[in-house]
């Protein structure tokens, strides 16, 4: 829709401009509804994604019913820490070396005492766990962090591009399934212990 706004603001400026119209009233306010159409359409574009996006991702996220915290370090625009109604967290964060991505990330809990259990596997028992999360986190098209034995820091991730597509419903759903994958994630490591 904005590159339509674009191109009609550019039409009618062409027109307005080209001497067809000889009223110079009415080529003025060609001239300036075709300023307004472009300059909504560059904002929709360029403007809307960037501008002001950690107050419509903290109200979108305060309207579908999860906790918000902020956080400012060195290194980002912002931080996030999202948490839903079953106390599990998240960090949306946007980057200063990666200004076009929203990244996701959760943390994967560990229970008491599975330290404990993890390390009574043996090492074919370890790897295959550590393969069964790598190819569960693939197979959802998400990255990963800390695969490696022990798991003691495993992390999901995943991002988002910052376009004019970006929505309320878009960045919710992206963050339950980074909860959704860490789900998973315990799920396979509960598997994995009780075999």
């Amino acid at each position: 829709m904005a590159r339509i706004e674009i191109g009609v603001g550019l039409l009618i400026a062409g027109l307005s401009s080209s001497g067809l119209i000889e009223n110079v009233l009415a080529s003025t306010i060609l001239v300036i509804i075709a300023i307004l159409l472009i300059c909504h359409g560059v904002y929709e574009i360029w403007g809307k994604p960037r501008i002001f996006l950690e107050r419509r991702i903290k109200r979108w996220l305060l309207k579908r019913n999860w906790s918000v915290e902020m956080e400012e370090k060195p290194g980002f625009y912002f931080i996030i820490w999202a948490e839903d109604d079953s106390n599990r967290k998240l960090a949306i964060t946007r980057g200063r070396q990666d200004k076009g991505v929203l990244a996701f990330s959760a943390p994967v809990p560990m229970e008491l005492g599975w330290n404990l259990k993890l390390a009574e596997l043996n090492p074919s028992q370890q790897y295959q766990l550590m393969e069964d999360i790598k190819i569960f986190l693939t197979g959802k098209d998400m990255g990963y962090d800390g695969v490696n034995w022990p798991l003691e820091k495993l992390g999901v991730q995943d991002g988002l591009l910052l376009d004019h597509n970006i929505s309320e419903h878009l960045v919710d759903l992206k963050a339950k399934s980074v909860i959704n994958a860490v789900i998973g994630i315990r799920s396979l490591v509960r598997k994995a212990i009780a075999s």
